[in-house]
């Protein structure tokens, strides 16, 4: 349904926002709850710029943590999302 494809574009764009928000003051544990419902949710939709993006930020935040080999993992998730979904991007490099 046309309503429920708003509803869940609505919901990836919230959750960034708001993890963006926690991450901005610190609150990084905050931050990749919102990150990993973002996720969840493009995943589930099929939304490959969109996991691309949760990837990409859950990466900074487990940097951010300490936490070097999730954020490894999540930056490369992010990398091949990227490598999909945006040849233009990577072209213009």
């Amino acid at each position: 349904m046309a309503g429920d494809r708003l509803g869940e574009g609505n919901a990836l764009v919230g959750l960034g926002n708001l993890g963006n928000a926690h991450s901005a003051i610190g609150e990084y544990p905050m931050a990749a709850d919102c990150y990993r419902q973002q996720l969840a949710i493009a995943e589930a939709i099929g939304d490959r710029l969109g996991t691309g993006l949760a990837h990409g930020n859950l990466g900074v935040v487990f940097h951010a943590l300490g936490d070097y080999p999730e954020a490894f993992e999540a930056l490369h998730e992010n990398s091949s999302v990227k490598q999909c979904c945006c040849p233009l991007a990577i072209a213009l490099r």
